[in-house]
C-alpha cells in the first residue's frame, strides 16, 4: 500500500510547462526573391496611383472644340473602332 510519505518522497511531478526543452532544431532560413516581371508590375502600379484615371487637360479641350463646332468626328473610324472593341469581348 502506497502511503503519503512514500508520495512526497518520490520524485516530484513536472507539468509540461516545466519540462525542459531537450533540444532545439533550428529551422532552415527561407529566402523569397521576386522576378524582374513582378518587380515592373510592382513599379508600374506605384505610377497608376499617382497619375490621374482622366487627362483633364485633353477633356477641356475636347469640350471648347464641340462648344464652338470646331469638333470633327470620322464617323467611319468610330465605328470600327466598336467593332473592335466589340469583338475583343467575344474572343
Amino acid at each position: 500500500m502506497t502511503t503519503i510519505s512514500d508520495i512526497r518522497s518520490s520524485t516530484p511531478i513536472r507539468f509540461s510547462s516545466e519540462r525542459k526543452q531537450t533540444e532545439t532544431k533550428e529551422l532552415p532560413v527561407s529566402t523569397v526573391s521576386l522576378s524582374d516581371t513582378s518587380e515592373v508590375l510592382t513599379k508600374a502600379e506605384e505610377y497608376t496611383k499617382r497619375v490621374p484615371d482622366v487627362d483633364e487637360a485633353k477633356v477641356a479641350e475636347i469640350k471648347t472644340a464641340i462648344a464652338n463646332g470646331d469638333f470633327k468626328l470620322n464617323h467611319d473610324r468610330l465605328a470600327q473602332k466598336m467593332l473592335d472593341f466589340e469583338l475583343t469581348l467575344f474572343d
